[in-house]
């Protein structure tokens, strides 16, 4: 399968609130994204391997933006 070679997320800094809830937003359609390619659809049975790429991801977002 080939993944995902670059992903661009825009959003504007609204606030915290606001923008936390675009980091969140965004980075479930590139969870999405990614593991529809790798073969995954999201189920009960592959809801962790989401949860986890998701929150992988905001962390890392969180820890560039703040």
């Amino acid at each position: 399968t080939e993944l995902l070679h670059g992903y661009v997320m825009i959003f504007e800094h609204t606030g915290w609130i606001g923008t936390i809830g675009n980091i969140v937003h965004e980075s479930t359609h590139l969870a999405h994204y990614v593991l529809q390619r790798a073969g995954l659809k999201l189920c009960k049975g592959s809801e962790e391997a989401f949860t986890y790429l998701i929150e992988e991801t905001v962390e890392n977002i969180l820890k560039k933006v703040y």
